[in-house]
């Protein structure tokens, strides 16, 4: 399990934050709220399953709870439940599944800008599975700002071999994607 809440994550010479499965480990309930998360030279979200690895990413990065209208209360105290991330010199979220590794996730109400990679990246390399379409299971893309990043905004890539299989589910709505160099969404598809 690993959770993050209302922290600034910002000028570390790698990733922002790095979450790494492999080896058939498991985590569930990684929750990242609440963050800004700036200025890194690497990504600002690395999250990464490989090797049978699995991560369960829906109890969520960054969020939007209509009963307390988007607000973490953490003793009396409300914090948003979104993240910024912003002005790092990768991308801004990126989600690897790899060797079988699965991720199930979502991305929620998120600012996502400036970034010198892309917004937000879905890779699946050399078969695995990421689930951000279920919306039964809170996995979505829903409700965040992508924009002014160098990549794409939204980037879902899937490579696998003639050996392997790759799953990418997502469920895409009510995003704003504006001023992306490298296009709004884009998706490849290789294998």
């Amino acid at each position: 399990r690993f959770q993050s809440t209302n922290d600034t994550v910002t000028r570390n010479k790698g990733d922002g934050i790095s979450v790494v499965a492999q080896d058939n480990s498991t985590v569930n309930a990684l929750t990242i709220q609440g963050a800004t998360i700036s200025d890194n030279r690497g990504r600002g979200i690395n999250i990464e399953a490989r090797d049978n690895a699995v991560i369960t990413a829906n109890s969520t990065i960054g969020g939007y709870d209509a009963s307390t209208l988007g607000q973490n209360i953490i003793s009396g105290t409300s914090f948003t439940e979104a993240n910024i991330i912003s002005r790092n010199s990768s991308d801004g979220i990126r989600v690897l599944a790899s060797g079988n590794g699965v991720v199930n996730g979502n991305l929620i109400n998120n600012t996502i800008e400036e970034n010198l990679g892309d917004g937000a990246a879905l890779v699946i390399d050399d078969g695995g599975t990421l689930n951000f379409g279920d919306i039964a299971n809170n996995e979505v893309i829903s409700r965040n700002t992508i924009r002014l990043n160098s990549g794409a905004g939204l980037r879902l890539n899937s490579r696998v071999s003639p050996v392997t299989t790759g799953v990418l589910n997502a469920l895409v709505q009510g995003n704003t994607i504006s001023e992306n160099t490298g296009g709004g969404i884009v998706s490849e598809l290789t294998g």
